[in-house]
């Protein structure tokens, strides 16, 4: 009996929900606490705290961000931050690019805009 019930406890305390630490390190959610993880995120939309990178390069625009919930959906570490690329004013995404950690994001926003001025070059 005593296994079923840790394994439902394990099981509850699994969670896809994160937020940043003061280091910009990601810290799990529960998923019972989702009042918390809406309440953080609405917060740091506003103050700009989720936002790792947003350049305009040339006629296209990247975004890099917290995204808050792990886009990892097999096994692994929680993928949870993304840029994102939209081009001429238009809000649809025409290139995505995850990560695992807020430096990697930082990293890949500067990679993602040097592949856009590349492409913008070429045109």
């Amino acid at each position: 009996m005593r296994e079923e019930s840790e394994a439902a406890e394990d099981e509850s305390d699994e969670t896809d929900l994160y937020i940043l630490d003061k280091a910009n390190e990601p810290v799990p959610v529960p998923q019972s606490d989702l009042l918390r993880w809406g309440q953080w995120l609405e917060t740091a939309l506003r103050s700009g705290r989720r936002v790792v990178g947003d350049s305009d390069v040339e006629d296209f625009h990247v975004t890099t961000v917290f995204s808050g919930c792990d886009h990892n959906w097999e096994d692994g570490p929680p993928i949870l931050f993304e840029s994102k690329v939209t081009e001429g004013g238009e809000r649809r995404d025409i290139y995505t690019r995850r990560y695992l950690s807020w430096a990697e994001a930082e990293e890949g926003h500067t990679a993602v805009c040097e592949q856009m001025r590349e492409l913008a070059a070429k045109r």
